[in-house]
This record gives structure tokens, sequence and C-alpha cells, in this order.
């Protein structure tokens, strides 16, 4: 396609924090925004961080262009004036594209400017966060909703990553289930694959945000009084008490940080359980990962989860109460066949409904009949 198109980052979001998070190297982002680029004249990344972005491109197909943050702004009062900051380029891009709805409306916006396309990719439902920061409180929670419903109307087509989040956007912003795509979260399945490495006995591991929507805590307490130990990636607000929680309780606990996708997907496979204790998802991607490594997963039986986990099949999922998830996950550390039975089923379900070229080949399917409507 002889046109350009721009990505919008997530509120608060900068390509710094992908090098940080260890997304650059191996990331499916990366790699699905170079596959995009492709496709594209230029391929603007609108970003939140400053010009120390400009650093971290090495990663990037070349005719992918940062657009940092000009001004020193709240994330938030930033977004609502990037059409502005960047009028020049977004009014010679054809297509916008964001990467969640919280910021999304930035996108929206530009849309109603300067008339171009825009496709939403939503992978949570922001205004149902109970978590997401700045949304305590009624009065927040109904200006969410109202962003929501003006983002959800500009988009000329939509991208959520479950059925549960497809059904919601039916019927609360009653928009036509017509001009919305479920594609679960991409998963690279040639870098993300079984390793013949020796499993560790009693292992566990845990890969995700150490935040309260991701629930850390009641692994730990999950755990506790088990001959186990937990390996844990990851960084976040909790790292702190967790670490403290594991000291007091004696849990044998070791806490890597982040590390490089990469290296992820090297080491992933020698842990024989992977835990999953959010309290609600959409489409996980670590909890995904792992399936496609073949690990044995255990995780709450709450909406998100519930749609990946098959209940005894690829998996073992537990009422939402560390001391059903410490039954879960002795229930299948005992069981070596259980482990491997639930693995070999876990990569199946992650082939068929997640596998990155899939996911890619789609969005660009997407984008070409965005473009082609009047």
């Amino acid at each position: 396609m002889s046109m350009n198109a721009a990505l919008f980052l997530t509120s608060g979001t900068s390509v710094r924090l992908w090098k940080e998070r260890g997304w650059l190297d191996g990331g499916t982002g990366t790699v699905t925004y170079n596959a995009w680029a492709d496709h594209f004249n230029t391929f603007y990344l609108l970003s939140y961080g400053g010009r120390e972005d400009l650093a971290y491109t090495d990663f990037l197909k070349k005719n992918i262009v940062v657009l940092p943050k000009k001004w020193p702004l709240p994330a938030w009062v930033y977004s609502l004036l990037i059409p502005f900051a960047y009028r020049r380029e977004l009014k010679g891009t054809d297509l916008y594209y964001s990467a969640q709805m919280e910021g999304a409306w930035a996108a929206a916006l530009a849309k109603v400017l300067y008339r171009k396309k825009f496709v939403l990719h939503c992978g949570y439902q922001w205004a149902l966060s109970d978590f997401a920061p700045g949304l305590k409180g009624a009065l927040t929670k109904r200006l969410a909703l109202f962003l929501e419903w003006i983002t959800y109307r500009a988009a000329d087509y939509i991208v959520v990553t479950s059925q549960f989040a497809k059904d919601y956007v039916t019927e609360r912003y009653a928009i036509d289930p017509g001009r919305i795509e479920l594609i679960r979260n991409p998963v690279d399945t040639s870098l993300f694959r079984p390793m013949p490495v020796k499993k560790i006995p009693n292992s566990i591991v845990y890969v995700g945000r150490l935040e309260p929507e991701k629930n850390p805590r009641d692994l730990l307490e999950a755990v506790i009084g088990l001959p186990v130990a937990v390996t844990i990636y990851g960084s976040g607000s909790m790292q702190g008490q967790l670490q403290r929680f594991a000291e007091e309780h004696k849990i044998l606990a070791h806490f890597r940080g982040n590390v490089p996708a990469r290296q992820l997907a090297q080491e992933l496979s020698q842990y024989a359980v992977f835990a999953a204790p959010s309290q609600y998802e959409n489409s996980p991607k670590a909890l995904l990962e792992a399936m496609s490594c073949g690990l044995a997963v255990v995780g709450y039986n709450v909406r998100g989860i519930n749609e990946i986990i098959d209940h005894k099949v690829s998996g073992y999922l537990s009422t939402p109460r560390p001391a059903d998830l410490r039954q879960a996950i002795t229930d299948v550390l005992e069981a070596k066949e259980l482990q491997e039975r639930f693995g070999v089923r876990a990569r199946e379900f992650v082939m068929a409904h997640c596998e990155a070229q899939t996911a890619i080949r789609r969005s660009i399917e997407i984008f070409k009949t965005v473009l082609a409507q009047k």
C-alpha cells in the first residue's frame, strides 16, 4: 500500500519503556509493527517518551519514524495535544491505529480533525479496570465510559482480544458486531516453543507486572509451606512487599526482574508449572507464551483466563482463592503425566488461535479493507 500509517501508543508508554521491559528484542509488538511497516511508505510511532526514544530504534524498520513527546506535560494532557503537536505528519497519514483504549482518544480526535481512517485495538476494557491509574471514584468512571463511547463510535474498525470484550463492546456501546474483530494477543510460536531442557522439580514460574491487577501475592500465599521454588519475572510497585512477604514466610522465591523476550523464551521450558493468579484478564500474553512453550498452566477461573485454559484439558482452573490455587498447583506438580498432557494441549491452542504471523496477515487485511472504504 503506497500510504502512510500512524500508531498511537498507550498513554504513558514509550519505546524506552519497551526496552526496559524486554519487549524490543523478540517482542511480538516489534515483530508485528515491523511486518506492518512493510505495507506502508512511512509508519509513524507516536510515543510518550522524549527524544531518548530515538536511541532505541535499531530494532525497528527504517521506515518506522518515532515521533517523541514534544512537551513535558502529564500523559493525559499530552494525549489531547498529540493531534496538534504532529499536525503535519497526521494530515499526511491515511490510517491511524491505537495500541490500547487508554490514550486512543488522541487517534479519535485526529480522525475527526483530519478525516482519516481509524482502527482501534482494545486489549482490555479501560473503564472496567478497577486498578487503572486515575480511575478511582464514580466521576472518573463516568468520564472513562464517556471517553470509551466517543472512541468506539469514532473507530472505523475495532480489534479486541477476547470474546468477553467483543460482547461487552457490542452490548454496552451498541456497536455493530460486523465492525469488531476478535484477534487474540499474538505469540511468536517459533520463538516461544518447547525447549529440550530438564525440568526443575517442583518449580513454579510467574511472568507479569508486579501490580495489584495481576495479583501475584495470591501465588505466594498459595505456596506457603510447600516444598516448591517460585521464580518471578517482571517488575512493578509490589516488588518490595512481595520480597518481604516471601522472606517472612520462608518461601523460596527468585525475583528475576524484566528480561528480553528472547531470553524469557529460552528459560520458560525449564519450569514445571506456570501460574496465572490474575483476578481478571482479557488475553494475557504471558500466559499464552507459557502455553506456547508447552508448560502446564494453572490459573484462576475468571474472565479472560477461562477463555484460554480449558479446564483439565489444556490446563487447570481454580476458584480465585489462594487455598484453591494451592490445591491446583499441588495436583499438577504431583502428576508428571498431567503436566505433559496439559503442555501438549496448551501448545495446540496457541498454534490454532494465537500464531503471530496469522494475526499479522489478518491485521493487514483489515487495514486494506478499511482504507478501501469511502
